[in-house]
């Protein structure tokens, strides 16, 4: 929320267009695991997430939590990032695979730890970044 009472956040809907959220659209939000955290991040906030799978293991296990932190100015996702990323609709923790482009045009491939590929996205895709990783 913002001083007004009024949630002030930024995301990328479904089509790649980064919107802001305000009392109108906010329904078009969809609520899934990680929303307190995409909140939080489109406010240069830190926060933490709970992910839950196997996908990432051994670098992240199953209930880890995970300490998320907003991408800095100048910072800029390399590959191995352990990021929150939207990839065809779906929000996931995944690695940065690969990088290519120029950075004006730059693309990311996402993909987990035990060799999946879940595709190729923008910059605006990424939400955030792991700063740190306290598994059980």
């Amino acid at each position: 929320m913002n001083g007004r009472g009024t949630l002030a956040t930024r995301w990328v809907d479904s089509n790649g267009r980064v919107r802001q959220a305000d009392e109108a659209n906010v329904s078009e939000l969809r609520m899934n695991w990680a929303s307190h955290a995409i909140i939080a991040l489109g406010r240069g906030e830190s926060c933490q997430v709970t992910p839950h799978g196997s996908s990432m293991r051994p670098i992240v296990e199953s209930g880890a939590t995970v300490s998320l932190g907003p991408y800095g100015e100048g910072d800029v996702p390399a590959e191995n990032d352990i990021v929150l990323v939207k990839v065809k609709g779906v929000v996931y923790l995944h690695l940065i695979k690969a990088v290519r482009g120029k950075a004006d045009d730059r693309q990311y491939q996402i993909g987990n730890n035990r060799g999946g590929i879940n595709g190729w996205v923008s910059r605006r895709a990424i939400f955030g970044k792991a700063i740190q990783v306290k598994n059980r």
